[in-house]
């Protein structure tokens, strides 16, 4: 079977986009959280320019890190929020209340993208933490957790995760 010029270039544009769909994915997802006030993305690279800073907040938080903590989350919670964690980013989505505030977080290792258990703590806050979504191929091996707070006014939240 011959193919025109047209033809081979047509398929090699597909069989490109088809292979660097993953990664699109992600700057999507990326990009859908960033530019809505709802969503608090946070990664925890080190891509900043106070890079001296950073690594002395990795220092002095090691008491989070202790006894399987592979991932802390904080942050200032009013009403309903839902936490996604893949690899080592996070981001947060607002379901009903006030944008999500002082959000700080820190991944021990990243969460791996393998079918695994996660558990979820409530190490600081007065309302209700529990697991929505555990890490699995069909979602991109993306864990979530929920925060309520159903009390008035924000309360300062400290979450674990290990598995």
């Amino acid at each position: 079977m011959k193919l025109n010029r047209m033809t081979s270039i047509a398929l090699a544009a597909v069989v490109g986009l088809l292979y660097a769909a993953p990664a699109f994915a992600d700057y999507r997802d990326y990009n859908r959280y960033n530019n809505d006030s709802r969503f608090t993305y946070a990664d925890n690279r080190d891509n900043d320019h106070n890079r001296d800073n950073d690594r002395n907040w990795r220092g002095n938080r090691d008491h989070d890190r202790r006894g399987g903590q592979d991932f802390v989350w904080r942050g200032s919670v009013d009403d309903i929020v839902t936490v996604f964690v893949r690899g080592d980013r996070s981001w947060t989505v607002v379901k009903s209340g006030n944008r999500v505030e002082d959000v700080d977080t820190g991944a021990r290792r990243p969460l791996p993208a393998a079918s695994v258990d996660v558990r979820v703590n409530l190490q600081d806050g007065r309302g209700r933490v529990y697991m929505v979504q555990q890490p699995s191929k069909r979602n991109g091996y993306t864990a979530a957790f929920r925060i309520e707070d159903r009390d008035p006014g924000r309360d300062n939240y400290r979450v674990t995760l290990d598995w």
